[in-house]
């Protein structure tokens, strides 16, 4: 997944349609990267960030604004969000979140497809056997030898979808 973040001087389009990763524009403050959101659709969820003394999930409204700042010290990636939502949220709501740079050498692999719908609703057959866009037919040649079992294992393992077709 990506998004983008417009680094040109922009403003937000005053006529803009939500969606669910919003409209991004950014500017630099010396070594901090701000990001202000605006245009976030009701039907995310803003949650599963567990940690420390943090710990939060909330609904929000299509009147959400987020202002993200990242920074970086040393090997430590910083980011902090400030959400204001004058529909859900009685103040402003502030996350602070951590990460470790990776070590040197290391890369960014792709993600491979992971779509917890069952081989995407579509019983593999000779006549019909459907790949979507990010799906790799070959995992060992991507990833190394036994990401195709690892892919297999977890396929199998995922829960059935009720009513679905076997």
């Amino acid at each position: 997944m990506y998004r983008i973040i417009y680094m040109d001087g922009r403003q937000h389009p005053k006529d803009l349609d939500t969606s669910y990763l919003g409209h991004s524009i950014g500017h630099w403050e010396g070594d901090t990267l701000v990001v202000d959101v605006v245009g976030l659709n009701d039907e995310t969820w803003l949650g599963g960030v567990t940690g420390g003394a943090q710990s939060f999930s909330s609904i929000h409204s299509d009147k959400e604004h987020v202002v993200e700042r990242w920074s970086r010290n040393g090997d430590t990636l910083n980011y902090q969000a400030t959400v204001e939502d004058p529909v859900m949220l009685s103040k402003p709501w502030v996350v602070n979140r951590h990460t470790q740079i990776a070590a040197k050498g290391d890369y960014i692999q792709p993600t491979m497809c992971n779509t917890n719908d069952r081989d995407h609703f579509v019983v593999p057959s000779e006549a019909d056997h459907f790949q979507c866009n990010f799906c790799i037919k070959d995992e060992d040649k991507v990833y190394g030898e036994g990401a195709n079992a690892e892919r297999e294992k977890n396929r199998t393992s995922a829960p059935r979808v009720a009513g679905g077709a076997e």
